[in-house]
């Protein structure tokens, strides 16, 4: 009887700005356009804040 546990692999996302894979456990998300985007940290939290900031201003 060696039934010894194994550890499960965190489930990966990517991050929607620069596409680099992180345990979905220390994502950062957020809910839009009826989807949650993750991001790796404040920094693309960011960019893609100021992005679609911007991509707002320009259709109006």
């Amino acid at each position: 009887m060696n039934d010894k546990p194994v550890p499960k692999e965190p489930d990966y996302v990517a991050c929607q700005v620069c596409l680099d894979e992180i345990p979905q456990s220390v994502a950062i998300s957020h809910e839009a356009n009826e989807y949650t985007q993750h991001f790796c940290g404040i920094e693309c939290y960011s960019l893609w804040k100021e992005k679609q900031e911007k991509q707002l201003k320009s259709q109006e």
